[in-house]
């Protein structure tokens, strides 16, 4: 597990790595992070075998292969998530939400539930499994931003995909989610069908 403090760093970069939480679980409590913080950017990581992959507030993210999640009973098991931040990039990624029983929560959730979310760039990822494979908005009292989600693929095949509902679960507040050039990677067709609520 590697852990960046949420104060005093900055532009910490974390580049051609191997995060295996081994299926730890914390005592009394759920699977552990693989990487979780504020201030730092993950390039090349092959994180696996954690609760969730990528814990962020911000930064650039590319080139990641997020898979193999290790799933608590009760547990919100996501790839990649933030509760709030800004200047997000997450590009060229493979976030495999599967795991061997059941459903994880999603491969992507960017939701602000704990501060405002601004200015995200979401694309050209290979994206997979969840409940729904990509959460992104915010509750009552905050805003989500703009927020870009373009030209990714999600596996399988219309409607569900490998999630269990759907590709996507959209709740913007106070801002706009662009959703375009996102295809099913299973026979290469558009993604127009959007669970929108809020």
């Amino acid at each position: 597990v590697v852990y960046v403090p949420y104060s005093g760093y900055t532009y910490v970069n974390i580049n051609y790595c191997e995060v295996d939480g081994d299926q730890v679980q914390v005592p009394g409590g759920g699977a552990t992070p693989g990487i979780v913080g504020q201030g730092f950017n993950a390039d090349h990581c092959n994180i696996h075998a954690t609760g969730d992959g990528i814990d962020t507030t911000g930064g650039t993210f590319t080139n990641n292969y997020i898979h193999d999640m290790f799933y608590v009973s009760g547990d919100h098991t996501d790839c990649m998530q933030t509760s709030g931040g800004a200047d997000y990039t997450i590009q060229h990624n493979t976030l495999d939400a599967r795991i061997q029983s059941g459903y994880a929560n999603s491969a992507f959730l960017w939701g602000a539930d704990s501060g405002d979310i601004s200015n995200t760039l979401i694309t050209d990822n290979l994206l997979a499994g969840g409940n729904y494979t990509s959460y992104a908005g915010a509750d009552t009292g905050y805003t989500s931003g703009t927020m870009n989600i373009t030209n990714n693929r999600y596996g399988g095949m219309a409607p569900t995909g490998y999630a269990q509902y759907g590709p996507t679960s959209f709740a913007p507040i106070g801002g706009t989610i662009n959703f375009t050039g996102n295809i099913w990677d299973g026979d290469g067709s558009a993604i127009t069908d959007q669970h929108v609520s809020g």
